[in-house]
């Protein structure tokens, strides 16, 4: 099974974790395709330069040579889109002609193969495991956008947005995709602008709106329990810290 995996960095702590990371990849999957983009002048990508760590060569790009240049194409700065990188990020594996994606935070450690994953990933299309209730994590600005009021959100939960799992050959995958690349490029996920002004009502960027998409499709974020059994008799991934300016 072929998978390419995507991860964004920016920042000398995350680059770090994010070469841990494509080295456990590479012991699980030495052919693995990578679209691992990094900056570690920034803090935030496309915002203002932190400098190298004393004796760090300066790196900006991708692992590979792709066709381009700089962030994936359309991908715009931190502060304009929280976390918006993401459906580029992975736009740009699939436009490279793969179609099981795995993105990943930089933290994440690949212990085993997926193919637990996969099998369950054929069926549900989108693979995120839940985090907290998403009534304290959405902002109305979202739930206007998908035409829900708050009360209705009821016991729904979040997803977490460290490990995301998308099979394109599922046509609920690509309806999943272009719905949550739509909601980026329409604003959605939020502004640092927005954030300032307490405009975001505790927003969870990317996560806030997957999580609406799942439920929106007749999904819902992964329980625990789920990753539990999917992670026996062995572990498949861990996450460390994160490494945050």
């Amino acid at each position: 099974m072929s998978i390419a995996f995507c991860s964004f960095a920016f920042g000398y702590g995350y680059c770090q974790t994010q070469i841990r990371l494509k080295a456990s990849i590479s012991n699980v999957y030495p052919d693995a395709a990578f679209f691992f983009y990094n900056d570690r002048r920034q803090n935030q990508i496309g915002d203002a330069s932190l400098g190298d760590e004393p004796g760090v060569e300066s790196k900006v790009g991708w692992e590979n040579n792709f066709p381009f240049t700089g962030p994936p194409p359309g991908c715009r700065p931190f502060h304009q889109s929280i976390y918006g990188f993401k459906p580029h990020l992975v736009q740009a594996a699939l436009d490279a002609g793969h179609k099981k994606i795995v993105l990943l935070d930089p933290s994440m450690i690949l212990l085993g193969k997926l193919d637990k994953f996969q099998s369950l990933a054929s069926e549900r299309g989108v693979l995120a495991f839940e985090d907290c209730l998403l009534n304290g994590a959405i902002s109305n600005k979202c739930l206007q956008y998908f035409g829900v009021s708050r009360e209705s959100l009821g016991e729904k939960r979040l997803v977490g947005g460290s490990f995301y799992y998308f099979d394109f050959d599922t046509a609920l995958c690509r309806t999943i995709f272009d719905e949550w690349k739509s909601a980026e490029a329409a604003g959605i996920y939020g502004s640092q602008h927005e954030l300032s002004f307490a405009g975001l009502q505790g927003h969870r960027a990317d996560e806030a709106v997957m999580s609406m998409l799942l439920y929106k499709h007749g999904q819902s974020p992964l329980p625990g329990e789920s990753l539990k059994l999917l992670q026996e008799p062995e572990p498949a991934f861990q996450k460390k810290h994160h490494y945050k300016y």
